[in-house]
């Protein structure tokens, strides 16, 4: 299996209570594990305003997530990530090359 590094920009929703929160970002944590990836560091960026209205929300919880995944398997998660009500957005790149 071919591993690559990634970074993933996940995007909360700001109204979440703190409790829905912790369980927010380790759902997404999950996604990537599900996926086979393996999660190298989640980190919590704050609260910030976003440059236009996401799913109606002026602002969002950034978290920024490296980990290690197939390439193959990348697209699923981006889709998972779509689906769940929590997530605003979420962006994947490949670091390095």
């Amino acid at each position: 299996m071919n591993l690559k590094s990634y970074e993933a920009m996940i995007i909360l929703k700001s109204d979440l209570p703190n409790d829905a929160l912790q369980i927010a970002s380790k759902e997404a944590a999950d996604i990537i594990e599900k996926y086979k990836g393996n999660v190298d560091d989640m980190s919590e960026l704050g609260k910030r305003p976003l440059a236009y209205n996401v799913k109606k929300a002026k602002e969002g919880i950034f978290y920024l997530a490296r980990f290690k995944a197939d390439p193959q398997n990348v697209k699923e998660m981006k889709r998972e990530f779509s689906l769940n009500n929590n997530i605003l957005r979420a962006m994947v790149t490949v670091v390095g090359g």
